[in-house]
């Protein structure tokens, strides 16, 4: 039996593994942000990734002959996901540092970047200060929180995992100046807000130390073939006016760095150029909710809401059937099991879901491809997001219903069990007749609270790029620069979510109480 059971397990093992490495040799993936417009960034309908990176990519693929796909992945796991295989490079303005190349390799810079301080005219930033005149100064981490640290060790600095968050909050007053990438800040920022009167203060600051190199792609330092090809395919491009003609058509000129290469080539025929005298080609934010941006993006939109139920109605069978083995351990198990099923209740409720989460994404499939390797039994597996989320999920939340459950069996008066026995009931007919009808009677409130808060949970998924309802509110409002906007749509989605939940588990509960006398005031 054991055999046969290892037998499919290693034939499974090596399908997957000889699909995974066919995909891996005819696809190259890509990690973007997929939220720092124009570079990168979600267009409507369908929330597909676009920008000048994207469009870049795809030219240097095809000079590669090979095909190419770009996955939305958040910052803060760009190189994790890199190092765990879920990705072959990262193609999302990432600069080129000391620290960064200890950890992965990069190509040659496919363009160079700078920073810049971004305030309202009336706000003066004394650059002359190393406090920078008691001013709140925003950055995003990496380059220009290392220039800040660097060069104004005593200014006041709030850090802000995305641009989007940045700009919002000097939007909203929070901070009094930021310091930002320039080509970003202009059409992220400045452009979509004209009223608000954001300028560029002083000349763009620049600092190898912390600018490094310039931007390329991130590969893994045993992927040098990927890493030669990808040099190989830039100076392709370069060469026959491909990267011009792209920087042009969302720039209005040449970003490389390299002065001679500018103004070489006409913008292509038929593009439209993103000139400093046409603020019209960028999109504008008022600032209020706009229908008309709800609309453009709602197959995306409902698209994320399909994957929160999906997500939402595995974990719970998930959780149901690791709740009941847990219980049943604990009420009837030897005492090993029941030593187990007591270490996993405290363990799962112990740990904060996200923190288990991302353990379980970007440590689990490397522990998994370790053990593959060392029992020979597969070469390498992947764990999606999805699979992630509801393992993560499910695993956390199993302990919780373990003990609605053990409390419901326990309050079901011992003397019916007796009565059934006493008349020659067979044990499944006990189960059905007797004790299944009145445990699920006390389960169903315990039931009901686990999973509407497990169907809010699912929010946390979109933190390891699982495209739901608020990854997907979050992308349109970044494209949009309507982050609260769809924010409320998210919200609306969870409220209508938990409602109808709520109605249909409270019919279901006055089913399982009939005929039940309730005491007076209950």
């Amino acid at each position: 039996m054991f055999n046969a059971l290892r037998t499919i397990v290693s034939a499974g093992a090596l399908l997957v593994a000889l699909v995974g490495a066919a995909a891996a040799e005819s696809e190259i993936r890509f990690a973007t942000e997929a939220g720092y417009p124009p570079f990168n960034e979600r267009a409507p309908p369908s929330g597909k990734i676009t920008g000048w990176e994207i469009d870049l990519g795809m030219a240097m693929c095809a000079k590669m002959n090979r095909k190419c796909k770009f996955i939305a992945q958040e910052w803060d796991g760009m190189i994790p996901g890199l190092l765990s295989h879920r990705f072959d490079g990262i193609f999302s303005s990432m600069t080129i540092t000391a620290e960064r190349k200890r950890k992965i390799d990069f190509t040659h810079p496919y363009y160079t970047t700078t920073a810049q301080f971004v305030a309202k005219r009336n706000v003066k930033i004394d650059r002359s200060a190393e406090d920078l005149g008691g001013l709140q100064i925003g950055a995003t981490p990496g380059t220009t929180q290392c220039y800040l640290s660097k060069h104004y060790p005593e200014a006041k600095v709030r850090i802000y995992q995305t641009a989007q968050n940045l700009y919002l909050d000097l939007q909203s007053g929070r901070v009094d100046a930021i310091l930002s990438e320039p080509v970003q800040a202009e059409f992220g920022l400045i452009r979509p807000n004209p009223a608000a009167d954001f300028t560029f203060d002083g000349d763009p600051v620049q600092d190898p130390d912390c600018f490094g190199e310039g931007v390329g792609i991130g590969v893994r330092k045993d992927d040098t073939a990927l890493r030669t090809a990808l040099n190989d395919a830039l100076a392709a491009v370069r060469a026959d006016g491909t990267y011009h003609r792209l920087t042009v058509q969302y720039f209005g000129s040449d970003i490389f760095g390299d002065s001679s290469l500018r103004e070489t080539e006409s913008a292509p025929a038929g593009a439209v150029p993103i000139t400093v005298g046409n603020p019209g080609s960028v999109r504008k934010s008022s600032g209020l909710p706009n229908l008309h941006d709800v609309i453009a993006y709602s197959p995306y939109l409902l698209k994320g809401l399909g994957v929160t139920i999906a997500l939402s109605l595995l974990s719970i069978l998930l959780t149901v059937a690791l709740g009941l083995i847990a219980a049943s351990a604990r009420l009837w198990g030897r005492r090993w099991l029941r030593t187990l099923a007591g270490v996993y209740t405290t363990v799962a409720r112990g740990v904060p879901d996200l923190v288990f989460m991302l353990l379980l994404y970007f440590g689990g499939q490397v522990l998994l491809n370790r053990i593959g390797a060392l029992t020979g039994l597969w070469s390498y597996v992947g764990l999606n997001q999805f699979t992630a989320g509801v393992l993560a999920i499910g695993f956390i939340f199993g302990a919780y219903m373990s003990e609605t459950f053990r409390g419901a069996y326990l309050s079901i008066p011992y003397g019916m069990i007796e009565a059934g026995i006493a008349v020659g009931m067979t044990r499944r007919k006990l189960f059905s007749r007797i004790i299944w009808p009145q445990l699920v009677r006390y389960a169903l409130p315990g039931f009901t609270n686990i999973w509407l808060t497990l169907m809010k949970s699912t929010a946390l998924v979109s933190v390891i790029g699982l495209e739901d309802i608020v990854y997907s509110g979050f992308a349109a409002g970044r494209a949009t620069r309507q982050p609260f906007t769809f924010m409320l749509v998210a919200l609306f989605a969870y409220l209508a979510m938990t409602i109808l939940s709520d109605v249909g588990l409270r019919v279901l509960e006055r089913r399982y109480a009939r005929g039940v006398v309730r005491g007076v005031g209950a």
